[in-house]
């Protein structure tokens, strides 16, 4: 179940819960859940929602809302089944499923959108990139060398991108553009920039500034 960013806490945990009651009630038994992701923070009382999905795994900060269901659960027929509309909905999801799969290999696109949120806040880590994509950090890898690239090669390119929006921006220092970029050293995002665009940090702003 995807999920709009703006949605409060509630909202999220009211959606998967109507979920997760419909199918209870439409199958008359247990939906059995494997575990329940939530894109917003942990709370602070998870009784209340462990006695609900009826599971201790609730994850939190995650890259969508989810249910992840037992395979048991969903072969259990419906007490309302209907045959045709059951024929429309397996059409239609034949139809959908080559996009979610094209778009699950597209992992360097999803990695390089997660990486920009990350080097924005000076912070550029594959652990917790991965966990948002829910893959452990060596299938991500393997994922990523699948794709022709690496999570180090990924981080150089998107710090590229920033850097060339960021040293335009003269209400920045070109220090601070460096700090914002996870450098420890100015020096150090000088050089780099430098390999990136053939010229220093400071001449590129001027001649930005000049053609401006």
């Amino acid at each position: 179940m995807g999920h709009p960013r703006g949605l409060s806490r509630h909202l999220n945990e009211f959606a998967l819960a109507a979920i997760v009651h419909f199918s209870r009630e439409t199958s008359g038994a247990v939906l059995a859940l494997r575990a329940v992701h939530f894109v917003h923070a942990r709370p602070r009382a998870l009784e209340p929602l462990r006695e609900f999905f009826r599971t201790d795994e609730l994850c939190f900060g995650a890259l969508a809302n989810a249910l992840v269901i037992d395979s048991a659960s969903l072969d259990r027929p419906q007490l309302t089944a209907d045959a045709r509309l059951l024929a429309t909905v397996v059409a239609l999801g034949d139809s959908a499923l080559p996009v979610l799969q094209s778009d699950q290999r597209a992992v360097r696109a999803q990695v390089t959108g997660l990486l920009r949120t990350q080097l924005e806040s000076g912070d550029a880590r594959i652990r917790p990139l991965a966990r948002q994509l829910h893959l452990s950090v060596r299938t991500l890898q393997r994922r990523l060398g699948e794709e022709g690239t690496s999570f180090g090669a990924l981080v150089d390119e998107v710090r590229h991108q920033l850097s060339c929006q960021l040293v335009r921006n003269a209400d920045l220092s070109l220090v601070e553009v460096a700090a914002k970029l996870g450098f420890a050293e100015f020096a150090t995002f000088s050089r780099a920039f430098k390999r990136w665009t053939g010229v220093a940090p400071g001449a590129y702003r001027s001649q930005f500034q000049q053609g401006g």
